[in-house]
């Protein structure tokens, strides 16, 4: 996509760091989810939310063509639904662990985690370029690979993945939560911002 769109390299630089945001702000994320239900819920009503709306900014994304900068709005919106999902997904991992008991059991699920992170990481940047050339259509007036208009149909495939965080949310167990405890808490942003300095105050995580 930047390709087709000949942009300065500082350009693009720009541009992947404003669509890289809500990466850099997970913190807060995590406060969204901890202390604002949602519909009830705190896991399974943000997942259906996210991945409904990393489904719509794919299929804009793949179905039409946009200046660079309304596409960078569009990258923002689908990494937003991945990173509040990424989000979400650690909140799981950690109540499991608690109700595993800690020690050994916990940090084998962890450790399982990310490894298929890993895993799955390694898999794409292997496979990445071959799929995109795989996908891209010949171009009429160069005869060579259209590598732009295999993007916006590897943006289509990626909905599916969007598609399938809907549907992980709908069939996610998770008991619904009644009252004072469905509703919003100053508290307890205060207690989950406390949390946080704490944690970052951390020796191992300052030195990290």
């Amino acid at each position: 996509m930047t390709d087709g769109a000949l942009l300065e390299p500082t350009a693009i630089q720009a541009l992947v760091s404003v669509a890289r945001i809500p990466w850099n702000i997970k913190p807060l994320w995590g406060l969204t989810t901890d202390s604002l239900p949602l519909f009830g819920y705190r896991r399974k009503s943000y997942l259906m939310l996210m991945g409904g709306l990393g489904t719509v900014g794919w299929l804009l994304l793949g179905l039409f063509d946009w200046s660079p900068s309304l596409a960078t709005w569009l990258i923002l919106l689908t990494n937003l639904s991945t990173a509040f999902a990424d989000v979400v997904s650690d909140a799981m991992v950690a109540e499991r662990a608690k109700r595993a008991g800690g020690g050994n059991r916990a940090a084998d699920l962890q450790s399982a985690c990310w490894a298929a992170l890993a895993v799955g990481g390694m898999i794409g940047a292997a496979m990445g370029g071959w799929t995109l050339d795989l996908i891209s259509p010949m171009s009429d007036s160069t005869g060579k690979i259209d590598r732009g208009a295999g993007a916006q149909r590897a943006f289509l495939i990626f909905s599916v993945s969007s598609m399938g965080l809907v549907y992980l949310g709908h069939v996610l167990e998770e008991a619904k939560l009644e009252g004072e405890d469905a509703r919003f808490s100053g508290a307890k942003v205060v207690r989950q911002l406390k949390l946080l300095k704490l944690t970052l105050s951390q020796p191992v995580i300052l030195k990290a």
